[in-house]
């Protein structure tokens, strides 16, 4: 069951991307440096409000892949005019990536398509069906994180089902 979640969450995104010709990484580094991506830490180059930057060692590790295949990720995303490579302006040596104008025009059809796939999904769906479904997530997550031994005081306890006395 829990694998099926999985795979039905991971084929409906997978299904999206193949129309930008994108895999789902691709699409986290994308989102990453639009900062809208949980979970990869960003930097802004210079002062606030200018571009997000990742370095190379960044994105292999969010990504938890060998940096060899970040960097053939990356030259890919490059060569699509999505990405650039700049110097990073503390350290001369070392390279950073941000987004080009194309990337964040993508990054942003992207998301509003995935957020309407989303609405028209759930629309299907009755708000009843949708409450006891966000509970039922609120409690896995919990879960997760309890069971990782991180518990989140960022997530509220999920309260209990109306029905329930």
């Amino acid at each position: 069951m829990q694998m099926g979640l999985m795979v039905l969450g991971q084929k409906s995104i997978s299904g999206m991307l193949a129309r930008y010709d994108l895999h789902l990484a691709h699409m986290l580094v994308l989102n990453g440096l639009a900062g809208t991506q949980p979970g990869i830490p960003t930097a802004p180059l210079g002062q606030p409000g200018q571009r997000i930057t990742l370095s190379m060692s960044d994105i292999s590790r969010a990504l938890d892949m060998p940096p060899a295949s970040a960097t053939a990720m990356i030259d890919r995303l490059t060569a699509r005019s999505l990405v650039e490579r700049i110097p990073s302006p503390q350290d001369r040596r070392m390279v950073l990536v941000t987004l080009t104008e194309d990337g964040r025009e993508l990054t942003r059809q992207f998301q509003q398509h995935w957020k309407q796939l989303q609405l028209d999904a759930y629309d299907v769906i009755s708000d009843e069906h949708l409450q006891d479904h966000l509970h039922l997530m609120q409690r896995l997550h919990q879960q997760y994180l309890i069971r990782s031994g991180t518990p989140d005081d960022r997530v509220p306890a999920p309260p209990p089902p109306e029905d329930s006395p």
